[in-house]
């Protein structure tokens, strides 16, 4: 089994309320590049837990189609411009947000008051600007979440007084990821992925991808079926070990023989041209290879140098063996 590891190629604050990061993810066998990729991506897109604003109470605002007195913006711009405001917070449940402007002035994300561990990360953000001699008033919730959640859902969880809005709750910005073959001696027999996070600041680019990696993990090992009789099954192995080792050494080869009939050229993990080209010519196992010396490799269909040399390669490296 390869080992991979993650270079943490390069990882910075572009400002306050922006982190970047970029990760190499190497050596991964042929195609498990894009699986690890889209799955990575996916996940921190819409696993990565955030903090949003999902409701806004302006009195004597009942709707959103309501024009706003006192601001010059109306209540879609409003929420455009509240969507903006980045948050980070250590709380589990609903906190409220507070504003009085009195105006004239210039609402910015700073004008709100908001609980003890709860931080906006762009003060500077435009809110709202009011254009009268008025005290404006303006209440938000603000809570944590997961990915995209739409106002309709908001609005079933909403008490009467707040106006629910969509909610981004994704600190994560944007991910994207490139895939590139990586070559050995002249033969590309791996690759590697290289993956781009930009998030609103709230976490660092390399904590998202260790979140990202984490759930995963947790997924995949709900998915392992447990074996009731794991520590019997182990300790006969342990056994078979033991007695195989005081096998004779002529014994041992011809189980390897015999297990060469069932190995599947799978086990080799070659490039799908090369791959493709030996089950065309019925070439299932090990064995089923073996038969075939390297002058007879030439005379395929579609096999060039570079196949046969990865073929040879991988014979050499995986299995020791080799062809005549």
């Amino acid at each position: 089994m390869t080992i991979f590891q993650i270079e943490n190629k390069e990882s910075n604050l572009v400002n306050l309320h922006e982190s970047y990061g970029t990760f190499v993810i190497s050596p991964l066998h042929i195609g498990q590049g894009i699986t690890i990729g889209n799955a990575l991506r996916r996940t921190l897109l819409a696993e990565i837990p955030g903090v949003a604003i999902t409701g806004v109470s302006i009195p004597t605002i009942n709707t959103e189609f309501s024009s706003i007195p006192s601001i010059r913006e109306d209540f879609l711009e409003l929420c455009l411009n509240l969507k903006q405001i980045s948050f980070q917070s250590d709380l589990s449940k609903k906190t409220i947000g507070t504003l009085a402007v009195q105006g004239p002035a210039i609402i910015t994300a700073e004008s709100f008051q908001v609980s003890t561990g709860v931080r906006i990360l762009n003060p500077q953000q435009y809110i709202a600007t009011v254009a009268e001699n008025k005290l404006f008033k303006m209440e938000i919730a603000i809570e944590k979440g997961t990915g995209y959640q739409l106002a309709t859902i908001n609005s079933t969880q909403r008490s009467i007084d707040f106006l629910p809005i969509d909610a981004v709750f994704s600190p994560i910005k944007k991910v994207v990821f490139d895939i590139n073959s990586i070559s050995k001696h002249l033969k590309t027999l791996h690759e590697e992925v290289i993956i781009e996070i930009w998030t609103d600041g709230s976490l660092s680019a390399i904590e998202a991808l260790s979140q990202a990696a984490s759930n995963l993990m947790q997924l995949f090992q709900d998915m392992i079926v447990k074996n009731e009789n794991s520590a019997q099954q182990t300790h006969n192995e342990e056994e078979f070990e033991i007695a195989n080792k005081e096998q004779p050494k002529l014994e041992k080869t011809q189980n390897d023989s015999s297990n060469r009939t069932t190995t599947k050229i799978e086990i080799l993990n070659l490039s799908t041209r090369a791959y493709n080209c030996l089950k065309k010519q019925q070439i299932d196992t090990i064995e089923d290879l073996l038969k075939y010396s390297k002058k007879d490799l030439t005379e395929i269909k579609n096999f060039g140098k570079k196949s046969i040399d990865e073929v040879l390669f991988a014979l050499k490296n995986q299995l020791n063996l080799t062809l005549q």
